[in-house]
């Protein structure tokens, strides 16, 4: 077997220290990577007892919130681009505390109905981030 060079393809890349993720980074990258909701949403909706949902409403409800994904990631590039003139840190920081927020209501479990339903939606709305982040 040959003796590969230090420029082959299989060469481990030593990151330097200014690219390397930092913990700030992973922590926020976790809050920001976080379910939509959309498989969770259904399966709340299919074993609620009061009121009893049908096989079309389970399937319809949880459709907004591709609507609120489309329209977050609309918004949040505007933001981004106009407001705070092209800097994306405030809004990945928005999306992780929106993220926080939302999913550690839904862990807690018995909140307001009024609440456990907008927890559900908002949930969808870090999707938006992903162009953000990415750019």
């Amino acid at each position: 077997m040959a003796h590969l060079a230090p420029e082959s393809v299989l060469h481990v890349r030593i990151p330097t220290p200014e690219a390397a993720p930092t913990a700030k980074t992973d922590l926020l990258c976790s809050f920001i990577s976080g379910t939509s909701g959309t498989p969770i949403f259904p399966q709340f909706l299919k074993y609620h007892e009061n009121p009893k949902f049908t096989v079309q409403q389970i399937n319809l409800y949880p459709s907004g919130l591709f609507a609120i994904q489309a329209f977050s990631a609309v918004v949040y590039a505007w933001i981004s681009d106009t407001v705070l003139k092209g800097r994306r840190w405030p809004i990945l920081v928005f999306g992780a505390i929106l993220n926080l927020i939302t999913f550690t209501s839904l862990a807690a479990w018995f909140i307001p109905e009024g609440w456990k339903w907008a927890c559900y939606y908002l949930a969808g709305a870090h999707v938006g981030l992903s162009g953000i982040a990415f750019t």
